[in-house]
């Protein structure tokens, strides 16, 4: 009895993903569904910032988001670590370990709130978009190459997006007239935000909605291949 709990349990890895990504999501909605802001204006994924979520100054439910990425990174970075049981080859496991950086990342976003320690959220954060961008293209495009094909292409074709929205929203990010604009990025919020339509606001949601998406369509299908078996 012992045995059989032990190998079912193996092959459960997948709802730490599920989980793990589930719980980032909800806990984003209900922090934005209870947002204030300095302007006292609802939030808006279209010209709101993430880390403006877990700000205490602004969001009177930003524990709640911060504890989200507190619990929701570790149990994603698990299902990472357990994900050769389908992805054993090599260059999975060098995704694997820029995975565990970015999710290590994430999970500092919430350690360190953007009110608090603005220089060590920034780091985090960046760890997070540099990382996550590479990690879904190396697994993806092992996926694509796979000898026996077992999981469905679709995702390599998912993940691209996925990639492609981290390496837009990072180019935006860096060109030059945006530094000078993210230098006063607090400023920049406590006055007076662009609306309702801020571009450098909307992209930096794009990837994050993205890689969840794309870890939970993973696990998913991961569960339907332990199915099968």
């Amino acid at each position: 009895m012992t045995c059989e709990i032990v190998r079912t349990t193996k092959l459960r890895f997948e709802y730490l993903g599920i989980a793990g990504t589930a719980l980032i999501a909800i806990c984003c909605l209900i922090t934005a569904i209870g947002f204030k802001g300095y302007l006292d204006e609802g939030y808006s994924i279209l010209n709101h910032f993430i880390s403006e979520l877990g700000m205490h100054t602004e969001s009177p439910l930003a524990w709640v988001f911060n504890a989200g990425l507190l619990v929701g990174s570790p149990l994603i970075l698990i299902f990472l670590l357990s994900s050769y049981q389908h992805l054993p080859s090599k260059l999975s496991w060098v995704a694997r370990v820029l995975g565990i950086a970015t999710g290590v990342g994430g999970f500092f976003v919430g350690v360190f709130p953007a009110d608090v320690n603005l220089g060590a959220h920034t780091v985090s954060a960046m760890i997070f978009f540099f990382g996550g961008a590479v990690t879904v293209a190396i697994f993806s495009i092992d996926i694509f190459l796979q000898k026996e094909q077992k999981l469905g292409r679709w995702l390599c074709v998912a993940g691209a997006i996925v990639s492609a929205c981290f390496v837009v929203f990072l180019v935006v990010t860096f060109s030059g007239p945006r530094m000078t604009g993210m230098a006063n990025l607090g400023a920049s919020i406590a006055s007076e935000r662009p609306s309702p339509f801020w571009d450098l606001a909307f992209l930096e949601w794009l990837p994050l909605i993205g890689i969840l998406a794309w870890i939970f369509l993973l696990a998913v299908e991961f569960l339907r291949l332990g199915k099968q078996k």
